[in-house]
């Protein structure tokens, strides 16, 4: 049995705003948001930067947020996007982390004075999640890119980035592609993981998928991302971690993000999830002759590239069965829907003992369960271009 001492002080930290610093750059625009998966913190952009100016400034945010960069560019002379972000002795730069992401839009704004809002920004982000984001192109460090200045602020080793978009194919000599001004089907949204930036102190904490909205799995609920997190910071702070003897694939707590198995790993012969019972409110607990706890069972996709689709507890049952002395509720017919590559979901029971004053010793929960199907989730280009030859002949 594992206690989740060190979780549980990582889930109390997951929920608080964490300050911290950034300079950025861009020629020509930038606004700068904080938000989940889905959605942003703010109504107005945290920060704007215009060119030629940089703009160094003060947020703050959660481990599960992302700082997010909206750029455009006026389409002439440069284009290109260099900060850094710090916090405490940890800087993290632009270019320099392979967690850095990029969507193009393709909706073209041109100057300062007309800027992408919240709701435009949030549909962006949510066709990101289904089309994909890339990684960006990444150039020289600062004040190396051709055509692109020295900004003193911002660290020597930060790297300008932008995206390229593959339609500029004139040649130039003051800048090369993408950082020559053009429209790189602008305007764009760079994006990081904070979780980067602060380090161990978020290593445990559990952070919603950015998953793609039109696989539909929350139906009606639109809370389901914000609920299913609730449950599993609940589930973070019992004491006592029990893997189930029938895990594969599996480790001995929940692993909520950076999993690292695929199926097309030819030695891996089994394609089950991973289940977790967790309890206790402190390190003397125990279940009781006569007692009600509230347990978690947990269960995670141990897989970076298959999602679960249709994901049911259809029954628990305890056994040696002592009917209502000895008995979990709820026990039959728990939906958990979908279950996204390298991430866990809990649910909440009760498990009650009455009147076993003669039944103290060993018993098991069995969980039974079933799953619609599962679902390839590694990214492909879903873009392309078909070509065919055709003759003109003299008439």
């Amino acid at each position: 049995m594992k206690t989740n001492e060190k979780l549980k002080k990582a889930s109390t930290r997951c929920k608080e705003p964490i300050p911290f610093y950034s300079t950025i750059w861009c020629d020509d625009f930038t606004d700068v948001w904080i938000g989940n998966c889905k959605k942003l913190n703010t109504e107005k952009p945290i920060k704007k930067q215009n060119h030629p100016e940089s703009e160094s400034f003060e947020a703050v945010g959660k481990c599960c947020d992302y700082i997010y960069f909206v750029c455009w560019s006026n389409d002439g002379g440069f284009n290109g996007f260099i900060g850094d972000i710090t916090y405490g002795t940890t800087k993290v730069l632009t270019g320099d982390n392979s967690n850095w992401e990029v969507f193009a839009t393709g909706i073209d704004f041109d100057n300062s004075s007309s800027r992408p809002d919240k709701v435009l920004v949030e549909s962006q982000m949510k066709i990101a999640n289904c089309d994909g984001w890339t990684r960006p192109f990444v150039g020289n460090t600062n004040g190396r890119e051709k055509g692109l200045p020295r900004v003193p602020p911002i660290g020597s080793r930060a790297r300008y980035m932008w995206f390229d978009s593959g339609l500029d194919t004139s040649t130039s000599t003051t800048a090369r592609v993408p950082f020559k001004g053009f429209n790189h089907n602008e305007f764009l949204i760079f994006r990081l993981p904070l979780r980067d930036v602060f380090g161990d102190i978020c290593h445990d904490c559990p952070c919603s998928k950015c998953d793609c909205d039109c696989n539909d799995c929350d139906g009606c609920n639109k809370q389901a991302d914000e609920q299913n997190l609730a449950l599993r910071y609940k589930a973070l702070d019992k004491q006592f971690t029990e893997p189930s003897v029938d895990n594969k694939n599996c480790g001995e707590k929940p692993n909520d993000h950076n999993c690292d198995l695929q199926i097309a790993n030819p030695n891996i012969k089994d394609l089950s999830p991973c289940f977790y019972f967790e309890w206790g409110d402190g390190a003397s607990d125990s279940i009781e002759e006569h007692d009600t706890e509230v347990v978690y069972i947990t269960v995670c996709n141990p897989f970076n590239d298959i999602r679960y689709k249709g994901l049911k507890i259809t029954k628990l049952s305890i056994t040696p069965n002592q009917g209502d002395q000895v008995k979990i509720v709820p026990d039959s017919f728990i939906c958990i829907d979908c279950l996204e590559p390298c991430s866990c979901v809990s649910r909440e029971f009760a498990l009650i003992t009455r009147n076993c004053k003669d039944l103290s010793g060993e018993f098991t929960l069995e969980v039974d369960y079933c799953f619609e199907s599962i679902e390839l989730t590694t990214t492909v280009e879903k873009h392309g271009k078909a070509h065919f030859k055709f003759t003109i002949t003299d008439d």
